[in-house]
């Protein structure tokens, strides 16, 4: 696993790529002190990296332009913000922007080790702070049935390019399928998961621990969402 480490405090880089080491003695840990740092170090060309570990609260980047800035550098490289602020409105935006986790500060080194499995198997991983639901919420045993009986190939890959942040116009490039077959995809899958939105979409998968190659097609005779 290679993994690049943007963060400008020091102390924390370098707990973090101590904890990292214990876990994944194998992994490989590239530090920066800034986006740009990492930019000039790659040439912002190509950036051999298997996921960005990202600390949102940088000099000169205000909220989330650390995030996008990463996101319009890299796009196809998972990017999982850290942040001491766990506010659930800023996980939220998060996801919405493409980041594929949002770590606490205060995670422990199993929350850490779990959340990389989860995000380098291209799926994301959020606290569970923010993935909690009120009185009312789906079932989680309703809708893991209903994902593995009507989910089909297409509507997974679909699934997988809305885990990655992608616009329904780059789903649709990717696919080969028009932007209106993607929004009717994208309308099922809301149904299908009881929610509203595209990001609730995320959250939902993330809150009932759904892995995207989990959602699988029914066996033969079996009835298919369109």
């Amino acid at each position: 696993m290679r993994i690049l480490l943007v963060d400008d405090h020091t102390m924390f880089r370098m707990g973090l790529v101590m904890q990292l080491q214990q876990l994944r003695p194998e992994a490989q840990a590239v530090q920066c002190d800034s986006p740009q740092a990492a930019r000039a170090l790659f040439g912002g060309a190509d950036f051999p990296f298997d996921v960005i570990v990202l600390d949102l609260g940088m000099p000169g980047f205000h909220r989330l332009e650390a995030l996008s800035y990463f996101r319009g550098l890299c796009p196809e490289v998972p990017c999982v913000v850290v942040s001491g602020n766990e506010d659930p409105q800023l996980v939220r935006d998060c996801v919405e922007m493409g980041a594929f986790g949002f770590i606490p500060k205060s995670a422990d080194a199993a929350q850490l080790s779990q959340a990389l499995d989860c995000i380098t198997s291209g799926n994301v991983w959020l606290p569970g702070s923010a993935v909690s639901v009120g009185p009312g919420g789906p079932a989680p045993a309703t809708v893991w049935s209903k994902a593995r009986v009507h989910i089909t190939e297409r509507q997974r890959d679909v699934l997988r390019g809305l885990v990655q942040g992608k616009t329904n116009k780059m789903i649709a490039r990717d696919l080969g399928i028009s932007d209106g077959t993607v929004k009717t995809h994208v309308t099922n899958l809301m149904e299908l998961l009881q929610v509203n939105t595209r990001t609730q979409i995320v959250f939902e998968l993330a809150r009932l621990g759904i892995r995207i190659e989990d959602m699988v097609a029914p066996p033969a005779g079996g009835s298919l969402t369109a």
